[in-house]
């Protein structure tokens, strides 16, 4: 199953996230695999990561320190699952925390990249869709940002052969996805 998301839910996402700029708020776009905007202490990304996209984090990071909370909304499984990791590395060891809003879709190895969030939020209706890919380098990885390689195994048997398993509330509260409660909107 292939996951998408509307041109215009990510529209309103990315507006939603840019309406509460002020004149001395900074946006920055770079794009290497991943478009990137900074707002104030958040940074909004979506796309696809490949081999340059670590570097091009790190430039976006080092030219905002203030940035404390990756916000993901579309990012399509990965093009290299080694710079998924370097990156994912990178950000549990800064600190940073992440986040998927309602109209939020991952899918595939950006499902790892969420995961190395210090802090994990996500707001209801966000989509979750996990791959199926094994090595013995993603099992490690994910045993060290979850504490065990239980999400592995499991990822493993949902997802079909070279497709994607959108995870219920259920699984991502039992495989410890997010490190608070999911935000429901009223």
């Amino acid at each position: 199953m292939k996951v998408e998301i509307s041109r215009r839910a990510l529209i309103t996402g990315a507006a939603a996230m840019l309406s509460g700029c002020g004149v001395g708020d900074r946006v920055t776009s770079v794009r290497q695999g991943l478009l990137f905007y900074v707002v104030n202490e958040r940074m909004l990304m979506r796309g696809r990561v490949i081999g340059r996209t670590p570097a091009a984090l790190n430039a976006v990071l080092a030219q905002n320190p203030q940035v404390s909370t990756l916000v993901f909304q579309e990012m399509q499984a990965a093009h290299d699952s080694d710079a998924v990791r370097e990156m994912g590395y990178d950000i549990r060891t800064r600190g940073l925390a992440t986040e998927v809003q309602s109209d939020s879709v991952l899918a595939g190895a950006s499902v790892d990249l969420f995961i190395a969030g210090a802090a994990r939020r996500m707001v209801a209706e966000a989509e979750i869709g996990v791959g199926g890919a094994a090595s013995y380098a993603r099992r490690l990885y994910l045993a060290q940002m979850l504490g065990s390689d239980a999400f592995y195994e499991f990822a493993l048997r949902a997802a079909p052969a070279g497709g994607i398993h959108l995870l219920t509330q259920t699984e991502i509260e039992r495989y410890g996805l997010l490190t608070e409660p999911i935000i429901r909107l009223e």
